[in-house]
């Protein structure tokens, strides 16, 4: 079995997508975290050829204003070459992936 590994996805400044990030080196299971306080909506991307990307996760806040900062877990089973954000929220939060490394790294 490979390392546990954390890959942080960047997320834009504004609205829209965020840059490509490399997650070719982990296994299919995946636990995506976000964290932080935000009114509107994040998709997380994936794909296998880094052109054509697909909604593999979506964290929605459906309009609470009430609620203090959280963190939300989604478990995905995909095997991705890459991952990116998509943005469309008041305030950015952190994003992050964990995972194995492929590789039987000890």
């Amino acid at each position: 079995m490979g390392l546990n590994t954390f890959i942080t996805l960047p997320v834009p400044a504004f609205n829209g997508d965020g840059i490509i990030v490399d997650v070719s080196g982990v296994t299919a299971q995946k636990t995506i975290y976000l964290a932080g306080q935000y009114l509107g909506e994040y998709i997380i991307l994936g794909s296998q050829d880094d052109v054509r990307f697909v909604a593999v996760a979506r964290f929605e806040s459906n309009g609470n204003t009430k609620g203090g900062p959280q963190t939300i877990k989604r478990d995905v089973m995909a095997s991705l070459k890459s991952m990116r954000v998509r943005r469309s929220a008041d305030q950015s939060v952190n994003v992050s992936v964990a995972s194995e490394a492929i590789c039987p790294c000890s």
